[in-house]
């Protein structure tokens, strides 16, 4: 019972945690993922098209997971960010 009672507890942390943070941290992942899977398979990329095309997969799949959770944890831009873009 213990076990049980420390993971939800756990869980509830992290799910508090990631609504405040993970808009930031779900960003920098795609990013730094995303470009380190281009530069790991530069040469790959030019001679397979199975290549760049997993990469665009990835690319519209961790957009619609980023989308779909923005709406989920209620993600909004800031407001200095909104006004200059």
């Amino acid at each position: 019972m213990t076990g049980k009672f420390l993971k939800n507890k756990t869980m509830e942390k992290l799910k508090k945690w990631w609504s405040v943070w993970g808009q930031f941290w779900g960003f920098i992942f795609m990013i730094v993922y995303l470009n380190g899977f281009w530069m790991i398979f530069t040469d790959e990329f030019q001679s397979d098209w199975r290549y760049p095309a997993s990469w665009l997969i990835q690319f519209f799949s961790f957009a619609g997971i980023y989308a779909w959770m923005s709406r989920k944890y209620g993600w909004r831009l800031p407001k200095d960010i909104k006004d200059t873009h």
